[in-house]
């Protein structure tokens, strides 16, 4: 036994910092003429399979896949119009082994777009090749309205994108103002930072022509909403329900911090044992972000247990129950331990002061003092209660006088403190 016997190949896994760029001739079997090739802008640059295409070229930006994330450049062929053109070519390539044991993803990519109902589709379907041989697949399907000003319902979205953007030239006006007033101050209030994100991602522009853009939109539209939805909480403020809310949530601040360090460290930790143990076999756990996923809607009762059980039936099992008993039991346990604690010490002390009214009765009372519209007859309802009271205090002393003179020497002291 020699070591001349041994054939090693060492392959390593795809990176941003060594990756092939270069270009080639069919078959891999050369280099190209640099001078030839490697100016980007040049009219005579390669465009075969072989060559390089930088991510400026494909107007692409990185891929994220289920293994690793790649730059948007790569060796591109186009398959044509046609599945007869299409097929041919691709037999071309298989017998030129475009694909070799050096390809560490294959992306296919296409766009369909369907008039009666105003929708493009982009699909991303990916092939991975690691180091050790293995395969991970993947598919993306991003569905999205590029041209919103078709249709019967053009008009609404004009009208309401006119108010949207009357809103938030209103808003940068506003917060700038505040701003150059208070400077430093500004940002130490917390709805003075609502107000700052909201104008900030307001001003964001839909270009209209990848749909990665247009899912970043979206999701950027949705923050928007979400912020502005906020805002009523705000205008919440007076009422008592509300208020008690926000107190018991500030008075818990401190125990909910120490519990959501607690709890990531929990959650992250079986989002990485799920993994581990699923992520060959089972599609809820096959990247460490969806394993993430995965056990958070199991908190929510989301969950599939018989994926993992087939799997292993004893890491299925252990995995599960365990995650049961600590994290949806103990942990949430914990959590509403907190909250419970709070609200009851707030409800303590808020039955101790005067509380606010309700928004909409001080709103009201102050539209009606202002408009002049109170009247004789809308006696405020606590002097009727007390006057009611006293009234019946009254009858009593009278029956109690009546029965048995002597006990009135003892109430009489209270007839006077409640003027009868």
């Amino acid at each position: 036994f020699t070591t001349k016997a041994l054939n090693v190949h060492c392959r390593d896994d795809y990176n941003w910092w060594d990756d092939d760029t270069k270009d080639y001739q069919i078959g891999w079997n050369g280099l190209l003429n640099d001078t030839f090739v490697n100016d980007d802008n040049s009219t005579k640059r390669c465009k075969t399979p072989w060559c390089y295409q930088s991510s400026a070229r494909t107007k692409s930006g990185p891929l994220t896949a289920i293994y690793t994330t790649y730059k948007g450049g790569g060796y591109l062929f186009t398959l044509g119009r046609t599945y007869d053109k299409a097929k041919v070519l691709l037999e071309e390539l298989k017998n030129q082994k475009w694909l070799d044991q050096l390809t560490r993803a294959l992306v296919i990519e296409f766009s369909l777009y369907n008039a009666n109902v105003n929708l493009f589709v982009s699909v991303t379907m990916s092939l991975e090749f690691t180091s050790i041989g293995s395969s991970i697949n993947d598919f993306k399907i991003k569905v999205f309205r590029l041209y919103d000003h078709l249709g019967g319902y053009a008009i609404i979205v004009i009208i309401f994108e006119i108010f949207f953007c009357i809103f938030t030239i209103y808003a940068i006006i506003h917060e700038s103002l505040l701003i150059v007033k208070q400077k430093k101050l500004y940002f130490k209030k917390f709805w003075n930072l609502h107000s700052f994100i909201t104008v900030v991602f307001s001003a964001f522009v839909n270009f209209n022509t990848i749909g990665s853009f247009d899912e970043v939109y979206s999701y950027i539209v949705g923050l928007i909403t979400f912020l502005t939805m906020l805002k009523f909480l705000k205008l919440l403020r007076f009422n008592k329900r509300v208020g008690m809310l926000s107190a018991s949530l500030r008075y818990a601040r401190r125990d909910l911090g120490s519990f959501s360090f607690v709890f990531m460290i929990f959650i992250l930790a079986y989002a990485q044992f799920g993994f581990a143990l699923f992520g060959r076999s089972v599609s809820s756990f096959k990247s460490f972000f969806t394993s993430l996923t995965t056990c958070f809607r199991m908190m929510l009762g989301e969950i599939n247990a018989q994926e993992m059980v087939n799997m292993s039936h004893l890491y299925g099992t252990f995995y599960f129950v365990s995650f049961l008993m600590l994290v949806f039991i103990a942990l949430m346990g914990i959590f509403l331990t907190i909250l419970n604690d709070s609200f009851a010490y707030v409800k303590h002390e808020l039955a101790n002061s005067q509380n606010q009214n309700d928004m909409l009765e001080f709103m009201w009372g102050t539209f009606k003092k202002l408009a002049g519209f109170s009247r004789k007859e809308d006696v405020d309802n606590k002097e009727l209660v007390e006057m009611h009271k006293k009234q019946q205090l009254k009858e009593a002393l009278k029956e109690v006088a009546a029965k048995d003179p002597e006990k009135v020497l003892h109430i009489a002291p209270l007839a006077i403190f409640n003027d009868i």
